[in-house]
């Protein structure tokens, strides 16, 4: 079944209203978010995303207890 970007777009809107009416929006950050990682562990971090590791990891972390990925 396809369902064009109009339909898409608008489910989407329903979506936020509805969370937005139920309080579980966040506001909006102001200003630029900064980070305290250092950027030695940050390009680990893209490497492990770019080459599957961390997927892999999460898979292996939860295979052995199926109520951890429902989480």
């Amino acid at each position: 079944m396809a369902i064009s970007t109009g339909d898409l777009r608008a489910a989407a809107e329903r979506a936020r209203a509805a969370a937005s009416e139920a309080g579980e929006l966040r506001p909006a950050r102001i200003g630029k978010v900064t980070t305290d990682i250092p950027e030695a562990i940050r390009a680990a971090i893209r490497e492990d995303l770019a080459s599957g590791a961390y997927e892999k990891a999460a898979q292996d972390a939860v295979a052995g207890d199926p109520e951890l990925a429902q989480s």
